[in-house]
């Protein structure tokens, strides 16, 4: 609606006109606002990034100058070491070594502690089953004095899982138990791993056969300890125990007299070295039927022919009226003891004892043998290597040495042999000298 006033014309709003005016201005000053605002914003917000940035870049950089000179002042540290403390009074003792002891035994120098076997553990009623036992060493062990029908049937190797899984099962069918004798390199095969734990948790002893089937007679003592300490740890992995064992048995028998051996699986907590009275692995199923008797102790491997001959022997004793034993059982002793297997610990070194000289004769294989001939080849009489074989070569050159010295040439290296041999004035060998004893030997 409009009404008319003088030349004018006066117009009326409507209240929706008005509200629409008014939402116009306020946004038009709205506008002149943000275009005042949003620029400054901007500008705080970019100098705020900077400031960050700043910071960030401070911080990083204190951070590097602070390793910047820890490492410096390590340089410098390094650069001039702390002085090493005033050594104490009391010399560090070396270790015991066996060469040098038997040297000087064999000089009638013998000192140090005898080797006393532990018989503690042993059942007193079976005392009278065990062998005297030669001073200065540990019991071997052959067979039991009993008249019991008991015999011990012992596995050694371990070459073949199968076949002594086998052998294990015709045990635990027929209520025999065994002894078994496994190499320690042969438990790094999981196979032969998993049936000797097997075995062992069905109630089987679990014996010390070396790590590596090695001869010690020619190895150091630090090789020696090796071979003997790292099966036993190898088995105690394998049992999931620190398993203490009673029983050695050396690679073919060979080192049974050798006094280093003795002194350290007895260090070691071991009671005696096992042998054995008959060979199943040689021997014909009827010699092993017709030589049962008391106290045996019968010697198997996992081949597949003591394979066959096991499955057939161990019901065909029990058939004859023995029972099957344990070593442990047969001597007295009781199941080998075991700890948690954290306390194994590190290998011990072989302590000193007193050393008895041995009397070297051919088919002597131990490791005086090698020291004897360590001195045969300084003294000249023998060539080639000390190998701990006292074989044919060592016999003639112990045999011309003694010829030289005014000894009844006999070639066996007795005491009164080596007590000249390791003499300062020993007799020496020369070509023309061995040449001349040939001669009259006729050779």
């Amino acid at each position: 609606m409009s009404q008319n006033s003088g030349n004018g014309t006066h117009r009326t709003l409507t209240a929706d006109q008005k509200r629409r005016i008014l939402e116009k201005r306020r946004r038009q000053k709205l506008k002149k606002r943000l275009m005042i605002i949003v620029p400054i914003a901007v500008i705080v917000l970019a100098a705020l990034i900077v400031l960050l940035v700043n910071v960030g870049k401070d911080i990083k950089e204190e951070k590097l100058a602070r390793e910047a000179a820890i490492l410096q002042a390590t340089i410098e540290a390094n650069k001039t070491p702390t002085p090493a403390p005033t050594p104490t009074a009391t010399p560090v003792p070396e270790h015991f070594n066996y060469d040098e002891a038997y040297v000087a035994a064999a000089r009638g120098e013998q000192d140090g502690p005898i080797i006393t076997p532990d018989f503690a553990k042993v059942d007193p009623a079976k005392m009278d089953r065990w062998p005297e036992v030669k001073e200065g060493f540990i019991p071997v062990l052959y067979k039991a004095k009993t008249t019991e029908n008991i015999i011990a049937v012992t596995v050694d190797d371990c070459f073949q899982a199968d076949n002594l899984r086998q052998i294990v099962q015709c045990a635990l069918d027929n209520n025999a138990d065994l002894t078994i004798f496994p190499i320690g390199k042969n438990l790094e095969i999981d196979a032969i791993a998993n049936v000797v734990k097997w075995a062992y948790e069905s109630g089987m002893e679990i014996e010390n056969h070396t790590y590596n089937h090695a001869g010690m007679y020619h190895y150091d003592d630090e090789r020696m300890m090796n071979e003997l300490w790292y099966q036993n740890a190898k088995v105690s992995e394998v049992l999931g125990v620190n398993h203490q064992m009673h029983f050695f048995r050396p690679k073919g028998g060979d080192e049974r007299d050798d006094q280093r051996v003795h002194a350290y699986v007895n260090q070691m907590g071991y009671n005696a070295i096992a042998m054995w009275t008959q060979s199943g692995s040689t021997d014909s199923m009827e010699s092993l039927y017709n030589n049962l008797a008391p106290g045996r102790i019968y010697l198997f491997h996992t081949t597949n022919n003591d394979l066959n001959k096991l499955l057939q022997f161990i019901p065909g004793a029990i058939a004859r009226g023995y029972r099957l034993v344990t070593l442990n059982e047969m001597f007295g002793l009781p199941d080998n003891e075991s700890k948690d297997i954290s306390t194994v610990g590190e290998r011990p070194d072989l302590n000193g004892f007193k050393v008895a000289p041995a009397r070297l004769k051919k088919t002597s294989y131990i490791r005086a043998a090698a020291v004897v001939q360590k001195r045969l080849i300084e003294l000249g009489w023998l060539e080639g290597e000390a190998d701990g074989v006292f074989g044919n070569s060592s016999f003639i050159a112990t045999g011309f040495f003694q010829m030289a010295s005014g000894i009844k040439a006999t070639g066996v290296a007795d005491t009164a042999t080596q007590k000249a041999l390791f003499a300062d004035d020993a007799a020496r060998g020369t070509p023309e000298k061995i040449a001349e004893f040939k001669a009259k030997l006729g050779k």
